[in-house]
């Protein structure tokens, strides 16, 4: 016990010698806790291998060598007992590769990729490389940063016997051209969105030796020069120029957010406001630690714990976080309160991993007149000082309570309505938080008056508005002189739907706009002038809404835009004229209006005035179209099963799916997920309940179709009918005449089909009514009774006209900009037609090309170096004169075609299979009596629908395809009984 009380009574004195000061914020210990921080356990080992002695407090270097070597990416030397950085000396090729695959979290990859070439190369010395660099270096040639030659050079024992300029050596200093490369390509491997090559230079040509830098290096150099984490000096870039490691450090920590996002990290900005030790002795083991509370940039409030815990054993463990203070490497303990600090905290185990101070915060106050509380909501305060200049803060959430609407000012909780605008106040600021508000005088100097906009008129320059008790005042201004300044839904946190991430891009009005951008529905503060007649500003917030839908119709309107008609998911629907310049958005890309289709489910961004109860008015700002909602996934027939309500799963017996060859895939049973709310369930005509149907339709006699909706992975029923009828299926083939409602014709027939509101119709993927079917839509019918049509299913119709195929052999390439052929051979039907006229195609980002082994770089695509393509013969798929797809395969002549049955991986199977013959250029059957073969799919096969390359897995079965191979299968039959080909182009017909 003696020794227990004598050691707290130690830890005691050591953390109360540290300078704490007085608590800076009392009312911190009132607010929640936002975030518990842990400290590192084995932070004592770091924090002692990052006290390097050959780099000085004082180094401009210190901060960032401390701060990614708490992160365990850059490290040191230990010599002779001394911790060493070696600031100044050049940071190698094989040190740079490794510090940059730590940044991927790649270093228990690289110990057991340095395992496995030990294993395969056991005539390796084990003593070339140490077990890391093997590793880190067999790791950056799988990932493309090195080549197969590259790494055979680094494992080559007697580096000083290479050529440095032919060989890589990989303790060779890197160059600053180089890094950039690596650098670039390794993060883009883990995330592409945060940095890749650009292509489109013009940054780099600013640089006086641009010149210098190899032309391959040249859209990576450009990367980092845009991002900032490469900049050079004087003008120059150096890109032959070493890279030290100190200067290693400081590149890593321009890379800033982007290091961070790569490595799941948060960087944070707070200063410490409370400071508390406490102390617990146990019978065997006694705690002391250290609550360190950290208000942050926004107000709220995060704890960090220091630990330092005795064992019976006698046996220390602490957790401690790394931190920088004035070039001082240290832990928790030397933190003070005020201390303004920047941390960094891993986001999957919520470690605090590294602190550094920016110094003492010193908190002051500043006066000014209080302006409109359009902010409120998101707990920011604006004042205007006597300069008229503008100040906006954050409040802690003690100051402001946006559930009960009020304001603290004075001590005295102040409902927002009566908040003294126009009167000066005076704000006291810490850490650019404001922690309190009080009066700094009575006078009033402007009148105010809030409400809803009923109409604004520029023309006529007056604004009439409903105040909140109801009534109804128009006031005058000057248009030239009026003050505007309107806040953007994105510029608040709505509780509607994450409005301003739904509609990212919908930014037309900037924050200070003009009195034209006021509109109906907009909630105002109007400042009135001393003599009451005239307003002299106008401060304006959006009121949006969002409301989910599907598109029921659509009407063009010509110039003016078009007519929606949507149907919402409570069963109302509404008619919005769209203007022309309203956006349409769809994954993120702007479409045009006239790429709408009826039956998508659209997001509206729409701006809503409700004057009084009843009487609203509602205009679109935006649209957005969700891809899969009400996306017909599949539509199975079967017979009535049974029904599980707990599961809410409905079983449909002897069950087939609808291909484009008609019914298909035999399921003996197949379960359905009926936990959609808005099911629809129709015998024939007639809306019937899923009770009705398990009661009086299981019956042998009776079909059950049944559109299922995309859900994610899985699907989900979205309508369900009963067919009574004969069932007969109709050919693919265009609608010839449609009376808008419930009768039309296709091409084969010349029968009226009647529909009902049982029918599914889908059109484009998306279930809609009867009255979208128009003509000449290419639709597959199926008809349940006499002329009924109970499913029809719309596609777009077969066609590849827009798309042409060429061979050509290179003349020319213009990196990302166009190439131009010697002469070249046009695809028509099954034969190439040649013309020995050269031909120029352009290229950009967009163009892919390919070869036996897949996708190639562009920077791969050139017409010099030991990489030139000149002279080498591609099949080029143009869009006119856009080359979409540049692709090395074999000149082929032989063709075969069939109708898919059957799909695999790297492989179609087809039937009902003919066979070109090219001497007489005419097609014969494969077999008389089983004509079915399959199609090979290479790495560099093509495959065109609807003038689209596709992927293999967008094939159906039933597509009807025409496939460019080099082997005549009926030879291959007959000779070898094979009935495969490769096949290296496939056009889908039908």
């Amino acid at each position: 016990m003696k020794k227990i009380i004598t050691y707290l009574l130690m830890f005691t004195l050591m953390m109360t010698a540290l300078p704490v000061y007085a608590v800076t914020d009392p009312s911190v210990l009132k607010e929640p806790v936002q975030n518990v921080y842990l400290a590192r356990s084995g932070a004592e080992g770091i924090i002692e291998n990052l006290k390097f002695s050959d780099v000085s407090p004082s180094s401009w270097s210190i901060e960032p060598i401390t701060r990614f070597g708490a992160l365990q990416i850059i490290k040191g030397y230990n010599e002779n007992n001394a911790k060493k950085y070696r600031p100044t000396a050049p940071i190698s090729n094989e040190e740079s590769l490794a510090v940059l695959l730590r940044i991927l979290g790649m270093e228990e990859a690289a110990q057991k990729a340095g395992n496995q070439l030990l294993q395969e190369n056991p005539e390796l010395p084990d003593h070339v490389l140490t077990l890391w660099t093997k590793g880190y270096l067999q790791l950056a040639k799988n990932m493309g940063l090195i080549t197969e030659d590259d790494l055979d050079n680094a494992l080559v024992e007697e580096q000083w016997e290479l050529d440095p300029s032919e060989s890589f050596i990989r303790r060779g200093p890197v160059t600053r051209e180089q890094l950039a490369v690596w650098l670039v390509k390794a993060i883009n491997s883990k995330q592409p969105d945060l940095i890749s090559p650009l292509y489109k230079q013009k940054d780099v040509f600013n640089y006086s030796d641009w010149e210098k830098i190899d032309r391959e290096f040249i859209p990576y150099v450009e990367a980092v020069i845009q991002k900032k984490i490469m900049v050079g000096s004087n003008n120059k870039f150096n890109p032959k120029g070493i890279v030290t490691r100190e200067q290693m450090a400081q590149t890593l920590k321009n890379l800033d957010d982007i290091a961070y996002n790569t490595m799941n990290i948060t960087k944070e900005n707070g200063t410490v406001a409370y400071i508390e030790d406490s102390n617990s002795m146990g019978a065997s083991d006694s705690i002391a630690t250290r609550r360190i509370l950290i208000t942050d940039e926004n107000g709220k409030v995060n704890e960090i714990n220091y630990e330092y815990k005795r064992k019976s054993n006698d046996q220390i463990l602490t957790k401690d976080v790394p931190v920088l203070i004035n070039g001082v490497v240290g832990g928790l303990l030397n933190l003070r309160e005020g201390e303004y600090i920047e941390y960094l905290v891993n986001n999957d185990t919520k470690e605090m991993l590294y602190a550094s101070s920016k110094g003492i915060n010193e908190p002051y106050e500043l006066e000014g007149v209080l302006q409109p509380l359009n902010e409120i909501d998101n707990g920011r305060i604006t004042i205007t000082s006597d300069r008229g200049i503008n100040y906006t803060f954050q409040m802690k959430s003690a100051v402001y309570n946006n559930v009960d609407g009020t304001i603290k000012i004075n001590d005295i909780n102040v409902k927002i309505p009566n908040a003294p605008i126009s009167s000066k106040v005076k704000l006291y600021i810490d850490n650019n938080i404001v922690t309190k508000i009080e009066l700094a005088g009575d006078k009033v100097i402007f009148d105010t008056l809030s409400g809803i906009v009923k109409e604004n008129n520029p023309t006529f320059n007056y604004i009439t508005i409903m105040t909140w008790d109801g009534k109804e005042v128009t006031k005058y201004y000057q248009k030239k002189n009026v003050q505007v300044e309107k806040q953007q839904y994105y510029d608040t946190e709505d509780e509607i739907g994450y409005i301003d991430e739904m509609f990212p891009d919908f930014r037309f009005d900037p924050r200070d706009t003009t009195i034209e951008d006021v509109e109906a529905g907009d909630l105002v503060d109007l400042k009135i002038s001393p003599d009451g007649k005239n307003v002299l500003s106008i401060s304006a917030k959006t009121n949006y809404i969002v409301k989910y839908g599907s598109i029921n119709q659509i009407v063009n309107n010509g110039a003016n835009g078009l007519r929606l008609w949507v149907k919402f998911d409570d069963l109302s629907s509404t008619i919005y004229d769209i203007d022309s310049n309203i956006p349409v958005k769809r994954a993120g890309q702007n479409i045009s209006q006239y790429q709408l289709q009826e039956g998508q489910v659209v997001k509206l961004l729409i701006n809503q005035a409700v004057f009084e109860p009843g009487t609203i008015t509602e205009s679109v700002k935006e649209i957005q179209v969700d891809e899969y909602g009400n996306t017909v996934a599949n539509i199975y027939k079967g017979k009535l099963g049974s029904l599980n309500n707990s599961q809410r799963t409905l079983t449909l017996l002897n069950s087939y799916g609808l291909t484009k060859a008609g019914w298909r895939d035999y399921t003996k049973s197949k379960i359905l997920d009926i936990s959609s709310k808005n099911i629809e369930y129709y015998l024939d005509s007639k809306q019937i309940s899923l009770d009705y149907a398990l009661n009086y339709l299981k019956s042998p006699d009776i079909d059950v179709y049944v559109a299922m909706e995309k859900y994610y992975d899985d699907e989900k029923v979205l309508k369900v009918t009963f067919g009574t009828g004969r069932e007969n299926i109709l050919a693919s083939d265009n609608v010839t005449y449609s009376n808008g409602n419930n009768k039309f014709k296709v091409l084969q027939s010349p029968n009226y089909i009647n529909t009902h509101d049982g029918t599914i119709v889908v059109k484009n993927g998306k279930l809609l009514e009867d009255n979208n079917i128009v003509s000449p839509d290419y639709a597959q019918v199926i008809l349940n009774g006499n002329g009924k049509a109970v499913i029809v299913n719309i596609t777009k119709e077969p066609s590849n006209e827009a798309t042409s195929i060429f061979r050509g052999r290179i003349k020319s390439i213009n990196e990302n900009e166009d190439m131009q052929v010697q002469s070249f051979a046009l695809l028509k039907g099954m034969k190439w037609i040649y013309s020995p006229i050269p031909r120029m195609f352009t290229t950009d980002y967009e163009t892919v090309i390919m070869d036996a082994n897949g996708i190639i770089p562009q920077t791969d695509f050139l017409d010099y170096s030991e990489k030139t393509k000149v002279d080498k013969v591609y099949t080029i798929i143009s869009d006119g004169t856009k080359a979409k797809y540049i692709i090395e395969n074999p000149y082929c002549l032989d063709g075969v075609k069939g109708e898919i049955y059957e799909t695999e991986s790297g492989a179609i199977s087809i039937k009902d299979t003919i066979v070109y013959n090219k001497t007489n250029n005419s097609w014969k059957d494969l077999s008389y009596s089983n004509s079915y073969a399959k199609i090979n799919l290479k790495t560099n096969t093509i495959i065109i629908k609807n003038n689209e390359v596709i992927s293999p897995d967008m094939l159906e079965k039933g597509d009807i395809i025409r496939v460019i191979t080099d082997e005549y299968l009926i030879t291959k039959l007959a000779t070898k009984g094979a009935r495969d080909v490769d096949g290296y182009i496939i056009l889908v017909e039908k």
